[in-house]
């Protein structure tokens, strides 16, 4: 009697690697989006509405008072730090109260120490500007470490660019479709390919009752089955004689 055996069909491993990664890469996402807004959400009011996350941020640069040192689209990298800390020629993020909003600008002459807070004098550096009702380096903003937010430690052009797509709304749409996309065909394959299998059991079945080749057999095996046979058909002839 033939023993049958039974094969489990595994992934290559290749394909388990790059499920594991995916699956990473969308937890990964998840968490680091959850922690991001949450670090952000509680720390809001101190930094006027710039979403800080464990003291850094990414902003992008809408106006054109910094090029070309920063260009209109770059992305700038904040970060926060001690206002004792920094000096002239520093570039800084801050809350510019007199017109309510979010503002990168250059520390201009030495940052003062009044009442026990510092307070900076800050401009502009586009002498050139088509956004400024005069030329930039003249506009000046005076605000008290309060207001400030942080210190520009880069930028880069080509990060501002794709961060901005996948921070709207279709970039974050992509950003989880492509992993999850991978995991469901992925994970669809493996059903139709297991429902296929299933499908040819019974022929795998009704085969493996069938006799085997004699090619490939060793002589061995040969002189066994012919010695079997033989006494088959000599069982067979004993038993008619037995009948008669």
């Amino acid at each position: 009697m033939a023993n049958e055996t039974e094969k489990e069909v595994k992934k290559p491993l290749w394909r388990r690697i790059l499920s594991w990664v995916m699956t990473g890469i969308i937890g990964l996402i998840i968490v680091g989006f959850v922690a991001i807004q949450i670090n952000g959400m509680v720390n809001k009011d101190k930094y006027h509405g710039v979403n800080m996350a464990f003291g850094n941020a990414t902003l992008i640069v809408l106006t054109d008072s910094m090029e070309p040192d920063y260009m209109v689209g770059s992305a700038i990298f904040i970060k926060d730090v001690e206002p004792s800390t920094i000096k002239e020629g520093d570039d800084l993020t801050f809350y510019w109260a007199s017109q309510g909003m979010v503002v990168t600008h250059r520390v201009l002459g030495t940052p003062e120490l009044k009442d026990g807070k510092y307070w900076f004098t800050c401009h502009g550096i586009n002498s050139n500007s088509d956004q400024c009702t005069w030329d930039c380096t003249d506009q000046t903003q005076y605000f008290s470490e309060d207001d400030l937010i942080g210190k520009v430690t880069g930028n880069s052009v080509l990060y501002g660019k794709v961060y901005s797509f996948f921070t709207s709304i279709w970039g974050l749409i992509l950003l989880l479709a492509i992993p999850t996309v991978y995991l469901i065909g992925t994970s669809v394959g493996d059903i139709v390919k297991a429902m296929k299998e299933d499908d040819d059991e019974p022929a795998k079945a009704a085969s493996a009752g069938a006799p085997a080749s004699i090619e490939g057999m060793s002589q061995e095996d040969i002189e066994r089955l012919k010695q079997d046979m033989l006494n088959e058909m000599l069982e067979e002839k004993m038993s008619k004689k037995e009948d008669e």
